[in-house]
């Protein structure tokens, strides 16, 4: 992960405040993360197991693990390129994510070379991240940082309907 990412999360931290317990998906820290910025309330999930991963599983398994609205900050960067079925894994995110809690999401976009950590499929603009996120959050704040597209949003007061778990 850049400094330029982890400089932005830190931001967007210090603005939410109090960021209760944290789910962070994609956890693996293969060149930096943004742990220190979570505090103690935190779970960090990734598809294998290696550092900053407390528990191995695919995202797309969240709401059979942890109740509705459990987590009250959600961590989901430089994943979303590596995940299959990333849609899947948006609607299971929004039903354990409590109403008028914030998103942290980025992507790699249009110009970032294809990197395997396993697997690399997808590439997003900001307008493709607002679709992803707008069906349960508003966004916030959009930013950019070398090859990524990031944003800050806030989980909306609707039901979320599971589709594909």
């Amino acid at each position: 992960m850049t400094g330029s990412l982890q400089d932005l999360v830190a931001r967007w931290v210090k603005h939410i405040g109090d960021v209760g317990e944290t789910l962070e998906v994609g956890s693996y820290d293969v060149n930096g993360g943004v742990r220190q910025y979570l505090g103690d309330d935190y779970t960090g999930i990734d598809m294998r197991e290696g550092p900053g991963v407390g528990l191995v599983m695919n995202a797309r398994e969240l709401a059979r693990k942890f109740p509705a609205g459990f987590f009250k900050t959600v961590v989901w960067l430089e994943t979303l390129e590596h995940d299959d079925c990333f849609w899947e894994s948006m609607e299971n995110i929004a039903a354990v994510h409590k109403q008028g809690g914030h998103l942290m999401v980025s992507a790699a976009t249009l110009g970032m070379p294809k990197h395997d950590y396993p697997s690399d499929y997808w590439r997003f603009t900001a307008e493709g991240l607002w679709c992803l996120v707008g069906r349960y959050y508003s966004v916030l704040e959009t930013g950019y940082s070398d090859g990524s597209v990031a944003v800050l949003a806030v989980r909306n007061p609707r039901e979320v309907d599971i589709r594909f778990v």
